[in-house]
């Protein structure tokens, strides 16, 4: 889960770089222009990237898409913000794994107690 969002981060701010013309869609451009344009071409070719890198790496993962839009559209646009998510995906990962492990162990603490 969090390989893909890197690979959807990287993706998307390549992306990003070559076509979306430094451009963020914080409002809708105007029809045809170069600028919304750009931002299409951009989300077209980071969901290409993405899809193929995802399949590539084993590392499938669709929400992670969301990253990609998120990134290749210029809401989020320096190497550091795609940092930051991957980071929080990575923290979320983690706790969501230790409550795992905490519900499994008080699940077989009331197994053993039951069945005394």
């Amino acid at each position: 889960m969090v390989g893909s969002h890197l690979i959807c981060g990287l993706a998307g701010l390549l992306a990003w770089s070559l076509l979306g013309g430094q451009v963020a869609i914080t409002a809708t451009p105007p029809p045809l222009s170069t600028a919304g344009l750009g931002l299409a071409a951009s989300a077209t070719l980071s969901i290409m990237l993405t899809s193929w890198a995802m399949i590539a790496t084993d590392a499938v993962h669709p929400p992670a898409c969301a990253t990609t839009l998120i990134v290749s559209l210029g809401l989020l646009s320096t190497a550091r913000q795609v940092g930051i998510i991957v980071v929080a995906v990575a923290i979320l990962v983690g706790v969501n794994a230790a409550g795992e492990r905490v519900v499994k162990r008080v699940n077989s603490d009331i197994a053993i107690t039951q069945s005394a």
